[in-house]
């Protein structure tokens, strides 16, 4: 038979209570949940976030509109609403299309795009949007024009003219009916530009966009 414990106090011995005995903590047999990892199908550079609200691993595309089919649309569809915005707050009057039919290099061209729009900004006192676009390798370029001046067809053609001499140009200026049309035209981006081209995919006059101060483009 076993003794129990005793302690001694002022003298004065005492049994120890009896020791608890141990017992492991319970084993949690609940299978965790792992956050759902949502992987983009084309980005060349997406990057990993927590949401917060469902605790979910998102892999995020990166927008560009260099990056992949899936980037463009994105980028498209943020250019296209931020557009559609200053639009509804202050209207465009004009679209203007550039084209230029003869084989020249991407360098000579976006130097026409700068003449022409310096041109028309010197003579109607205008502010523009103009994107590039491509269609089957072929550059061109639409914009929407806010002018008081009226911005008429051949006032387009005789400054595009001058603005790429010696070469075979077509343009088209008419008034714009349906504003959120319109900027849903010129972000489209049907088709990626070339892997050679480097330059600016749009361009912007000084305060265009509502509480721009410098003149943006990428």
């Amino acid at each position: 038979m076993l003794r129990q414990p005793t302690s001694s106090v002022n003298g004065r011995h005492s049994t120890c209570p009896p020791v608890a005995a141990y017992r492991p903590p319970a084993v949690c047999t609940t299978p965790i949940e792992l956050p759902t990892l949502i992987i983009p199908r084309t980005c060349r550079h997406p990057y990993t976030r927590l949401e917060s609200a469902t605790g979910e691993l998102v892999r995020r595309i990166c927008g560009r509109w260099r990056c992949s089919v899936e980037c463009r649309e994105r980028w498209s569809q943020k250019m296209g609403r931020r557009l559609s915005d200053e639009l509804r707050r202050r209207p465009a009057h004009f679209h203007v299309r550039l084209s230029c039919h003869a084989r020249v290099s991407d360098r000579e061209l976006s130097a026409g795009h700068s003449r022409f729009w310096r041109r028309l900004r010197k003579q109607t006192k205008c502010e523009y949007f103009a994107m590039n676009e491509w269609k089957k390798g072929r550059r061109h370029a639409h914009a929407v024009v806010r002018s008081r001046v009226p911005v008429s067809s051949a006032v387009v053609g005789r400054l595009w003219c001058l603005s790429l001499p010696g070469r075979t140009v077509s343009h088209h200026s008419g008034q714009i009916r349906n504003q959120q049309a319109i900027s849903r035209y010129l972000c489209k981006l049907l088709e990626l530009p070339p892997a050679t081209f480097s330059g600016r995919l749009y361009s912007c006059s000084r305060g265009f966009f509502e509480g721009q101060e410098n003149e943006t483009a990428t």
